[in-house]
């Protein structure tokens, strides 16, 4: 992860995202996903004493006109900045402060490049965050329909007879719609930080990781499979070995999207209304399902 000054904290904020598909099935094994929590909990987050500041945008000294000296807003930035990279880098990040301060900024100067990527990067860990959740809770709701159990304990239950099966999936599906909301939410806010921050940085290569990654999680396939070839293409320019497992990954998941955009098409085309869903796919791994509640039926 590449960023202009904000490279380590890119990391502790990727840490913040759980690793994407850990509750789910293993390729070639037929077993229950680990036990996920009973409600679908935010991100980490710790809630610190509020920093201080030497420096108060009404305070500042402003010329005749009333525009702030440059050098009183430099270290006004400077100051919040600092303090959101150290919320960011306690333990436990003090995400929601630190998006607080971050925004703050912005208010003030929109053209704060670096202020905006590391916002971008704190709302896309966010996003994956809910996505992976989200996800975990949508295969248990497959898992259900298919094995007619329930997992308990990371064990599979007895079997449910037809009421109890459509009650559970009734008291589960509340937290997918509600997992989707969030991912919406998030992966919304940080797609948009990241376009502004790429018309201002179109040097910074490495955003089209993110933005693949963030229409995927807003369902927005096509422009998915569009910045999923631009990293590719790019990778292959650089002469990444395609035995690089992060690239066989891509490739499968890139086809996986061509696959179903095709089946969409084939079905629009013969007057079919909805489309195959790709959580479905049995060939999928967990980190390649697409969450699409809305179309569940």
């Amino acid at each position: 992860m590449r960023s202009t000054n904000t490279g380590a904290c890119g990391l502790i904020l990727l840490s913040l995202a759980l690793c994407a598909g850990c509750n789910g099935k293993d390729e070639g094994e037929d077993r229950p996903p680990e036990r996920v929590t009973t409600h679908l909990e935010p991100p980490p987050n710790s809630t610190v004493e509020q920093p201080e500041f030497n420096y108060e945008w009404a305070d500042l000294e402003r010329d005749d006109q009333g525009r702030v000296d440059a050098y009183e807003k430099a270290r006004w930035i400077t100051e919040r900045f600092n303090a959101a990279k150290r919320l960011l880098a306690l333990d436990v990040p003090a995400r929601v402060q630190a998006g607080q301060i971050l925004e703050q900024i912005l208010k003030r100067d929109p053209a704060a490049s670096t202020v905006r990527l590391m916002l971008a990067q704190l709302r896309f860990a966010e996003a994956a965050y809910w996505f992976q959740a989200t996800d975990a809770w949508a295969f248990q709701i497959d898992w259900m329909a298919v094995k007619k159990t329930r997992v308990e304990d990371g064990e599979q239950g007895p079997t449910l007879s037809k009421e109890e099966l459509e009650e559970a999936i009734k008291q589960a599906l509340p937290y997918v719609e509600e997992g989707n909301k969030q991912i919406r939410r998030t992966a919304s806010s940080s797609l948009t930080h990241f376009l502004r921050y790429r018309a201002a940085r179109p040097d910074d290569e490495k955003i089209a990781d993110y933005l693949w990654k963030l229409y995927f999680f807003l369902q927005r396939y096509q422009e998915a499979q569009e910045w999923l070839n631009y990293v590719l293409a790019e990778w292959e320019r650089r002469d990444q070995p395609r035995e690089d497992p992060l690239y066989k990954k891509y490739l499968d998941i890139a086809e996986t999207i061509s696959n179903y955009l095709a089946e969409l098409e084939l079905a629009k085309e013969s007057g079919k209304t909805g489309g195959p869903l790709p959580w479905r796919d049995p060939a999928l791994r967990a980190e390649q399902r697409l969450i699409l509640s809305d179309d569940r039926r």
